[in-house]
């Protein structure tokens, strides 16, 4: 029979100091695989919420016009990667000359600027808008009728629109080329925008 201080002594021992090292270098060497993975799936996952942001602000401008009576008016400028809307003193859309005054100087300190979502830059990434593959900036305005019109290049405001709705590409940029997962946001006329993928 075993002494009971022996039994118990067996019972206590720990890890040896080689034991944890070799725990500790493995940690590390999965951890060092896993980072660029990891890595990618974050700037995919805040390419995935631009888009939906894009989604959020057309969504609320259409809502918020049937809602207060009042034309909203939407600037999609991929030059800049930025999305402003505006709320109009009137229920039209026209004139055009109305809203240049109010978008002129821009969402910063502008009271009429109710929301705004811009590209943001992550370290070497960028995230672009793109309007129907291009960079050409189009202005998107909801009447409370449900009646949407579209203009670029500050002409006058359109109802309807050759394609039926534009699209908008919202993709990470690394070293001018697509990165990652591109993200495509439908704005049908006359119908609550969506991401196809």
């Amino acid at each position: 029979m075993v002494p009971f201080r022996q039994r118990r002594s067996r019972r206590l021992r720990g890890f040896t100091l080689l034991e944890l090292m070799v725990v500790v270098v493995i940690v590390g060497v999965v951890a060092a695989l896993a980072a660029p993975t990891i890595g990618n799936a974050m700037a995919n996952r805040r390419t995935n919420e631009l888009a939906l942001d894009v989604v959020r602000i057309v969504r609320q401008g259409r809502s918020a016009s049937v809602g207060q009576g009042r034309a909203y008016f939407l600037q999609i400028d991929p030059a800049n990667e930025e999305l402003a809307l505006f709320r109009g003193t009137t229920n039209r859309c026209t004139p055009r000359a109305g809203w240049d005054a109010i978008v002129a100087p821009g969402c910063a300190g502008n009271a009429r600027c109710t929301a705004y979502v811009d590209g943001p830059v992550v370290g070497e990434s960028s995230y672009d808008f793109q309007v129907d593959g291009s960079d050409t900036p189009i202005d998107i305005c909801f009447e409370p009728t449900g009646i949407t019109r579209w203009s670029v290049s500050s002409s006058a405001f359109l109802a309807t629109h050759p394609n039926g709705g534009v699209q908008v590409n919202v993709r990470r940029v690394v070293g001018g080329a697509t990165a990652g997962v591109a993200k495509v946001v439908v704005i049908p006329f006359g119908a609550d925008a969506r991401v196809m993928r």
